[in-house]
């Protein structure tokens, strides 16, 4: 049985939009409490869980975007990587496209 989404809550920390680092951390604890409750598909409530998480800076870019982005996991978890890039020094690679096949 999923766990219920208020422990989901628990998991999550709140984004304020600080640096990489804290949109690197965020995105996976949203996908772990959407692969908990058996929710990870369903990009409505994924981007609606992330968005009681918003605070300060972010909640007001995040209140900003298009409706759309606002309600699409996959969307929003685009425009939190465009909006909070690696460091330019962060020497990891990073391939946001799938390989050509």
């Amino acid at each position: 049985m999923a766990d219920a989404p208020e422990e989901g809550h628990k998991q999550v920390p709140k984004f304020r939009g600080n640096d990489f680092a804290e949109c690197e951390a965020f995105i996976p604890a949203i996908r772990k409490v959407g692969f908990k409750t058996d929710r990870l598909r369903n990009a409505g409530w994924m981007a609606d869980f992330a968005s009681l998480h918003f605070v300060g800076g972010a909640l007001k870019w995040h209140s900003q975007l298009p409706k759309d982005v606002q309600e699409d996991w996959n969307k929003l978890v685009q425009a939190l990587l465009n909006r909070w890039p690696p460091h330019e020094d962060d020497d990891r690679q990073y391939d946001f496209c799938p390989p050509k096949t």
